[in-house]
């Protein structure tokens, strides 16, 4: 999780380096960092 934490705050600050506005860009990061947690989640549930 750290990792994907650290990836969610390097596209968020390519995009907004790109001229993105922060505030879409991390509508964008929402959605997938609950993706991203459900998706570990699920993981580690099933792996045990």
């Amino acid at each position: 999780m750290v990792f994907d934490g650290a990836w969610l705050v390097g596209r968020v600050v390519v995009l907004s380096y790109r001229g993105t506005p922060l505030v879409s860009a991390l509508t964008q990061a929402v959605p997938m960092a609950l993706v991203l947690g459900d998706l570990a989640y699920y993981l580690r549930r099933y792996r045990h």
